[in-house]
This record gives structure tokens, sequence and C-alpha cells, in this order.
């Protein structure tokens, strides 16, 4: 890599992190700062939100400048549908709403600072990078990961040609905007995506749709969940309490919280087991993101038992299978920022 000090950022719906990646270092100089987001910034318009991003990353560029530190490289994990090719936001509904329109990020952060060097690429992309290269996964010849945040998407890792397959468009595993049939307690409900579409994945079983779910059951006047401890936890929240509290009950083993989590996680075992059929080289599934990493041991129990009670046709030994090929991400906020800094590195070679 030329540049021995680079600026490196995680872009989500919910959380802004960034630092500077120094070459045989690590990270330094870490941050994290709420969200310009649809849901808690004034604006209006549209655009008003994305060149506020705009500011945020040139004025972190600029705060390290300050601090006497050399930075001639930037790389974005941005939390979106971009177009791996160029750059171009292409949609991120969690961080810019149903209205959001195509955003050329690169070309604006280009324009404010042309001495420095800019990487835009998707956050999974990120979050994949960092894990590739880790000694379970060197011998897999195609590694997939999940990330299941505010929003959820996939990518997939080709070992052999070392890159992420992308489609024409730029684009790979944004499962969050499949439309699925989500069951809640036996009754199909619907609910629209932070992006517009109507019952795509994320707006299930993503952070916010599980905020939507625990609403849903608390107004309800038949409740599956009346009465209980997950009841009386839950009524009176704000919703922005409302995911804390229910993780917290859950990692009490509660058993109503523990019925709910298993509707959340069938929807992710169901893609899992797609992913597994349809392309018979990935070996190795990470879960990764702010409500796997909530209840950690938890989720992955719910999720193995899902994948056992859909099945993967052929496969004998199921437990065994699902144990060994799904796996926990690292949990510590800096795949994004790692990945992004693997991302650069890799540019610049």
């Amino acid at each position: 890599m030329k540049d021995s000090n680079i600026a490196v950022f995680d872009i989500g719906g919910t959380w802004f992190r960034s630092g500077v990646y120094i070459k045989g270092s690590d990270l330094a100089e870490l941050s994290k700062a709420p969200a310009y987001n649809y849901k808690n910034t004034p604006y209006d318009k549209v655009v008003e939100l994305q060149l506020k991003l705009v500011d945020y990353l040139v004025e972190q560029v600029q705060s390290y400048q300050s601090k006497g530190i050399d930075i001639q490289g930037a790389s974005i994990s941005m939390g979106a549908a971009l177009n791996g090719h160029t750059g171009e936001i292409l949609n991120s509904g969690p961080l810019w709403g149903p209205e959001c329109e195509p955003f050329d990020l690169l070309e604006q952060l280009q324009k404010r600072m042309p001495e420095i060097n800019w990487l835009v690429i998707n956050d999974v992309s990120a979050a994949l990078l960092r894990h590739v290269n880790d000694p379970e996964y060197q011998k897999a010849k195609r590694v997939n990961l999940i990330t299941v945040s505010s929003g959820i998407a996939c990518r997939t890792y080709d070992q052999k040609g070392h890159y992420v397959p992308l489609n024409k468009d730029g684009i790979q595993g944004e499962i969050g905007h499949i439309p699925i049939h989500f069951s809640l307690f036996g009754e199909i409900i619907t609910e629209d995506c932070d992006c517009g579409g109507a019952n795509h994945l994320n707006a299930f079983v993503s952070g916010r749709g599980i905020t939507k779910i625990l609403r849903r059951l608390l107004n309800s006047k038949t409740s599956p969940i009346s009465d209980t401890h997950l009841f009386n936890k839950l009524q009176n929240l704000e919703e922005t309490e409302l995911n804390k509290a229910f993780f917290d009950v859950l990692n009490e083993d509660d058993p109503e919280a523990v019925k709910v989590l298993d509707q959340v996680t069938f929807p992710i075992a169901e893609m899992i087991i797609n992913t597994f059929t349809i392309d018979a080289e990935v070996e190795k599934v990470i879960m990764t993101g702010g409500v796997v990493h909530a209840a950690e041991d938890r989720y992955m129990k719910s999720l193995l038992v899902n994948l056992e009670k859909i099945g993967l046709y052929q496969t004998t030994d199921q437990t065994a299978f699902f144990k060994d090929a799904v796996r926990l991400g690292v949990n510590d906020d800096n795949s994004g920022l790692l990945g992004a800094a693997i991302a650069f590195e890799n540019k610049e070679r």
C-alpha cells in the first residue's frame, strides 16, 4: 500500500464509525457517532442527508490532518446497495428512507477533497474481506457472510479467484430486499421496508423489523405474549428502547422471547438453505451484525434449530453439517473498518 495512513469509515444506518489504519499497527483514532438518517435528522430533500454524509467524511479526514496525521487515502465501508464497479450508491433505505435516490458519493468526495485517494466499498463486502483470511475459512472454496443489523445483506467471496463476484450493475447478495411471506405466531403479516418495498426481508427480521414486530405484539388486543414476563418488560417503552429490552429478556432465556426469536431467524435460515442448495461451492456462512451479536449463542442456537427444521436435501448428519458450516463472525465493531483497509490495500497492489 502506497499510503501508510488511511482514514477508514464504516457507515451504517445507526452508527458512523471512523478511524485511521496505520500499516503494521492496526487501527487508531477510533470514534463512533450517531448516523445522520431519515429517522433522526430533519430534512426537506434526501440529498440533504446525503450531503451531510459527505460533510462528515470530509470533516473527519480534516480532523486527522489537523492532528498532524498524514492522510492521503480514505476507504469507506458503506451500508448501502452500491455499484461495486463505480462506487455509486444505488439505495440505502436505513440511511435515506423510501424516497432515496442514487447518489454518486465517490464523485462528491473527489470534488471536495481531490487530493485524497477515495475508495467506496459495500459494508458487507468489507466485513467479508476481514474474515476470509482467518484459518478456518482459507480452505473453503467460497465463503458467504450475512449481516443482520439495521439492514440485511450478504456477500460471497471466491477464494480461488480472490474476489467478490458482481453482476453487471455491480451488486450481489441484496437478500434484504427479497419479498417474503412472514408469519408471526401463525398469522401472515405485512410491513413496508425502509426502501419503500412491500414485505422485504428487512421489514421483518432486521433490527428495525424486530422493533416493528415487538410493537405489533404489544398493541394487539389478542397478543400471544400478553400477561407474560416479556410483555411486562416491553410495555410502555419508547421505540428506541424496545430492542435492547427484548434482547435483555432473551438473554435470560425467557421462553416467550425465544419463541419470537425463532420466528425472526426462520427466514434467515431459509436464505442459508437456498444458498447452500444453489451454490454448491459455498462451504462456510458467517453470521454477523448488531442483531446477531446482541444474543450471539441464542441467535445461533435458534438459527440452527430452524436450519434443521427446514433441512438440506440429501445431507445425512444435518446437525454436524450446519454447526461446521454456519459460523459466528468476530464481534468487535471493527470488521467494516478493517475490511475497508484491506480493500484499499488490494486496490493499491
